[in-house]
């Protein structure tokens, strides 16, 4: 009877010792599997915040692209405003070159008051005073 239970004692511990090792190993590929899991997780996270880098980048380009473009719209509109005044500028200038043309050439000679006419039609007026 004591050999039975001390085969069966020894049967016993080796089966648990075995389960023991399957335990060990079970939990140590739980361990390599969640491990595993969390680098996939990280990665995961990882490639989302890039997708989301390109994604602002890709909206911060669209944005200085659409920004240039009105920034081109408004130097042409510079451009044709300049045009605008340099061409009244040219035009100023050729009126009042005309208008001192005008003057000089058909003006009339403004009279002198120091003539010799005017002192006499003006002395008679004096003395008759």
């Amino acid at each position: 009877h004591s050999l039975y239970k001390a085969v069966f004692d020894n049967q016993l511990a080796v089966a648990a010792h075995a389960l023991a090792e399957k335990q060990g190993y079970l939990q140590h590929e739980r361990d390599l599997d969640f491990q595993a899991a969390e680098r996939l997780w990280a990665d995961s996270e990882k490639r989302q915040k890039q997708r989301d880098s390109l994604k602002q980048e890709e909206i911060e380009g669209v944005t200085a692209i659409n920004r240039l473009h009105e920034l081109r719209s408004i130097a042409a509109h510079n451009v044709a405003l300049s045009n605008i005044h340099h061409e009244l500028a040219k035009e100023e200038i050729t009126q009042q070159m005309e208008a001192r043309h005008l003057l000089a050439n058909h003006a009339p000679v403004p009279p002198k008051h120091d003539s010799p006419l005017q002192e006499r039609s003006v002395a008679p007026k004096l003395m008759k005073a």
